[in-house]
């Protein structure tokens, strides 16, 4: 009592270097001796303890949130996440602390339900393998939706859409390929062609298309030997070479039996034929009819002439004269 009575205490940070100036003065001023010098009132020391009461609730909410910004940083989110919660008890509205907090709930959140997403990558990869494509992103979505961060996800994602992308190409070669054999053009819709076997070779509407390809071209070439061997006997014929022009159009109906353009090429060339030997055989029948015609013809009017000599010396003479006119006249037609 004797040491209460005479002596000062002693000051509170030599006890405890970390408090406030301000807090140490009014400790020393409500431990003075004399009571005139100490708090008249409780309000005069709340009114002196309430602005350091909410500057030690400052520092020490800022401290706990830079000690749990620290604990998020390093993966420790279950202790940032009840410094946070106990840093809003003193001081509810402090955003930093709010938002950090979120971020840890988020990131908790995010290693509860990690597995599941892992899980989900590995079934939209094993889909994916197996070319089913739509159930490999739809995978690859739900798997981003638990965890919008998850890098295996994002991946799995950006492989689904390559996928999906070659696809897309390879549809469009193949109707590029179709609309080049519809035009004619075997050439441009093999060059398609062989990017789609490239990208699929194992495409079965690749390997139907090509076969159609070869078709065409074989087909084309064909077309093309058939005109010029037409040309050709086209040639032949103009030169009157009608037995070599026969020949071939008779080995082009061979080779090619169903092409009407050669059948029909061949009968008119043997109706042509036909009617020159038959005009031929008309002109050589007309001439020898013609000598004849004229031999005979000869051969009347001497015997004519021979008659008439005769019958002038005939008594009969007045009237074999008419008959005469009329046989030298019948003789001359």
């Amino acid at each position: 009592m004797h040491s209460i009575c005479s002596q000062d205490p002693p000051l509170l940070r030599s006890v405890c270097p970390d408090i406030p100036e301000e807090l140490e003065a009014v400790m020393g001023k409500l431990l003075q001796k004399s009571p005139e010098d100490r708090f008249q009132s409780m309000e005069d020391l709340l009114l002196r303890l309430d602005p350091i009461c909410k500057n030690l609730q400052v520092a020490s909410v800022a401290e706990m949130v830079t000690q749990s910004r620290e604990l998020v940083e390093h993966g420790e989110c279950s202790r940032a996440r009840d410094l946070l919660r106990q840093a809003l008890l003193i001081d509810s509205k402090n955003a930093m602390a709010r938002t950090l907090l979120e971020k840890a709930n988020a990131e908790l959140r995010r290693l509860t339900i990690r597995p599941k997403a892992q899980q989900q990558v590995e079934k939209g990869k094993a889909l994916l393998e197996e070319g089913k494509i739509e159930e490999a992103r739809a995978a690859a979505d739900g798997a981003l939706q638990m965890d919008s961060s998850f890098a295996p996800a994002q991946e799995l994602r950006r492989l689904v859409q390559k996928e999906l992308d070659r696809v897309q190409r390879v549809a469009d070669w193949l109707d590029g390929v179709k609309h080049r054999l519809a035009e004619g053009m075997p050439e441009e819709a093999e060059a398609l062609l062989a990017k789609v076997i490239d990208a699929e070779p194992l495409n079965k509407q690749a390997s139907a298309l090509q076969e159609q390809v070869s078709k065409q071209k074989a087909e084309r070439a064909q077309r093309l030997q058939l005109i010029e061997k037409m040309q050709e006997a086209r040639s032949l014929w103009t030169q009157q070479k009608y037995a070599d022009c026969i020949q071939l159009m008779t080995e082009l109906q061979k080779l090619y039996p169903d092409e009407e353009e050669v059948s029909g090429c061949c009968r008119q060339r043997a109706k042509t034929r036909q009617r020159k030997r038959e005009s031929k055989t008309w002109t050589r029948r007309g001439t020898i009819w013609r000598r004849a015609a004229t031999r005979n013809a000869g051969r009347c009017s001497r015997s004519c002439r021979r008659h008439s000599r005769t019958m002038k010396k005939s008594p009969l003479c007045s009237k074999s004269s008419v008959k005469t006119k009329r046989t030298s006249t019948s003789c001359n037609a």
